[in-house]
């Protein structure tokens, strides 16, 4: 499989996104960094060390998408979350957990200010001391979980109540 140089993968995703399809299915700051597959069909992905991953996969001839993740963060967190990492602590501000599986997660005294949670099943996670202000856990699953000293301002709960 040939790379391209990052120059030529900025004005290759530079002028995808000039067409209508690209501009409605593609963020412009999207990277095309090489061709995958057979055929018309491509990928967006990302390399990490000697792993590949597919964040977005398009294929012309059937003019069909499949958003894998809807960030390079979003795709990193959930592969974390997934080895199980300690998050306790850690500053995930506005970040996107939506629909994710953090069951048992260790997230106490992290920061989930303005986090998206919803429908995020958390399920006996370790929330204690963490700063929810402003997060949405609308939907989610919160069977067990503690949140013992946790922060709540303007927090939208599974109920899509407000919590102060």
């Amino acid at each position: 499989m040939e790379f391209a140089t990052l120059q030529e993968a900025i004005d290759y995703s530079q002028n995808l996104a000039g067409g209508y399809f690209f501009n409605k299915h593609f963020k412009q700051n999207w990277l095309f960094a090489f061709p995958e597959g057979t055929d018309n069909s491509y990928a967006y992905v990302l390399v990490l060390g000697g792993e590949m991953a597919t964040v977005l996969s398009f294929c012309p001839d059937s003019a069909s998408t499949n958003i894998d993740y809807s960030s390079i963060t979003q795709m990193i967190l959930e592969k974390a979350f997934e080895e199980e990492v300690d998050f306790s602590g850690a500053n995930l501000s506005g970040v996107d957990l939506s629909e994710f599986d953090l069951r048992f997660s260790k997230l106490g005294g992290s920061n989930l200010s303005g986090a998206n949670l919803s429908k995020t099943n958390l399920e006996g996670a370790n929330l204690r001391g963490a700063c929810l202000s402003n997060a949405n856990l609308k939907e989610a699953l919160i069977k067990d979980t503690d949140f013992t000293d946790a922060t709540f301002f303007q927090t939208i709960m599974p109920d899509g109540s407000i919590r102060n």
